[in-house]
C-alpha cells in the first residue's frame, strides 16, 4: 500500500509501546488490490495472536478520485461510475480474492473483535437522548472495577468506551432495553403482514441479528449492494441484493446505520418507488412507535 515500512518494524514498535504502558491507536485494512486469501488470514492470525494492542479491523473503502477508483473502472470492476455514485459507492471486491473468499475474510472481520473480549460490568441504562439518539450509561471496568459513567453514547456507530481509570477499551454494546424496544416495533410491523428489507450490513447489524429475534422472522430480507457481503449470513440469514425489493415486492425498508440514512432513502425513493415505508433505526427505539 505504499507505506514503506515492514512487518517486523511494526511489531517491533508495538511490543515496545505496550512495554512503556503508551496505548495504541490504529487499524489494519483489509482488501487492498493486492490482497490475497492467504495475505488477509495471516494479518488476522496476527491480530489473534496480539488482541492485547486492540487493533481496529477494517475493509478499504474505494472513494471516488482515488487511485483505487481509477483502477476499478481500467478493470471494470466499476462498469457504470454513475451508477457506483447512486448506488452510494459500496463495497467493491478489488483483490485477488473471490467474492466468497472476500465475504469470508469481511464475516471474520466482524467477528472477530468479540471473541473472548472483554465486557463492562454492572452495565446499567441511564438515560435516553431520542432526538440525538444516544444513552447514557454507568458500568464497571472489568479490569480495574472503576465505575464509569458514559454520556451521550451514541447508538448504532463503531466505536468504544474506554475505562477513565485504565484506558481498557470495550467495544460498544447496544443496551438490551434498546434492542427489547426494538423487537417490540419489529413485531408490529410482521403483525402488518409487511416484508421488510434490512439494508446495509456492517458489524452493528451483525450483532442486532444475534439479538433480536424478530430479524430473523421469513418476512425479513437483509440487503447490501456489495457482492462481496452477500455471501455472508447473518445468524443463518442469506444476504440478498437490492434486487430483491422488486422480486419480492417488498414493503418496508429498515435502514439500520444511520449515517448512511440519506443516501439510501434517496436511492430507495428514485429506484424503488413502489416501497411503502422507508424508516430510520433511530424512530424504532420509541416505546410509542407507530408504524
Amino acid at each position: 500500500m505504499g507505506k514503506h515500512i515492514t512487518i517486523e518494524q511494526t511489531d517491533a514498535t508495538l511490543k515496545k509501546i505496550k512495554k512503556v504502558g503508551i496505548s495504541v491507536e490504529g487499524s489494519f485494512i483489509f482488501g487492498d488490490e493486492a490482497e490475497t486469501y492467504e495475505t488477509a488470514n495471516n494479518t488476522l492470525a496476527y491480530w489473534l495472536e496480539n488482541r492485547d494492542y486492540r487493533i481496529n479491523l477494517n475493509t478499504i473503502t474505494v472513494f471516488p478520485g482515488c487511485r483505487l477508483y481509477k483502477n476499478a473502472i481500467l478493470r471494470g470492476i466499476i462498469k457504470d461510475p454513475v451508477q457506483y455514485l447512486k448506488d452510494g459507492c459500496p463495497q467493491l471486491n478489488i483483490t485477488k480474492m473471490t467474492n466468497f473468499e472476500y465475504g469470508d475474510i469481511i464475516k471474520k472481520i466482524m467477528e472477530y473483535p468479540h471473541m473472548d473480549s472483554k465486557k463492562l460490568e454492572s452495565f446499567e441504562l441511564l438515560s435516553v437522548d431520542y432526538e440525538n439518539m444516544s444513552v447514557s450509561i454507568k458500568a464497571k471496568c472489568s479490569v480495574c472495577h472503576t465505575e464509569t459513567t458514559f454520556s451521550d453514547v451514541k447508538l448504532f456507530t463503531i466505536g468504544t468506551l474506554d475505562c477513565t481509570c485504565c484506558g481498557q477499551r470495550y467495544f460498544r454494546e447496544t443496551p438490551k432495553e434498546i434492542l427489547q424496544v426494538i423487537n417490540k416495533n419489529l413485531q408490529k410491523l410482521i403483525d402488518q403482514d409487511l416484508k421488510i428489507a434490512v439494508w446495509g450490513v456492517n458489524r452493528i447489524i451483525f450483532d442486532l441479528f444475534d439479538s433480536v429475534p424478530c430479524l430473523l422472522h421469513k418476512n425479513i430480507f437483509p440487503i447490501d449492494s456489495s457482492e462481496a457481503k452477500q455471501q455472508i449470513k447473518l445468524n443463518g440469514k442469506s444476504v440478498y441484493p437490492p434486487a430483491v425489493i422488486e422480486q419480492e415486492n417488498l414493503d418496508a425498508i429498515i435502514i439500520p446505520i444511520p449515517a448512511y440514512f440519506n443516501t439510501i432513502s434517496l436511492q430507495i425513493k428514485y429506484q424503488y418507488p413502489n416501497v411503502k415505508k422507508v424508516i430510520d433505526i433511530g424512530d424504532m427505539i420509541h416505546e410509542d412507535y407507530q408504524p
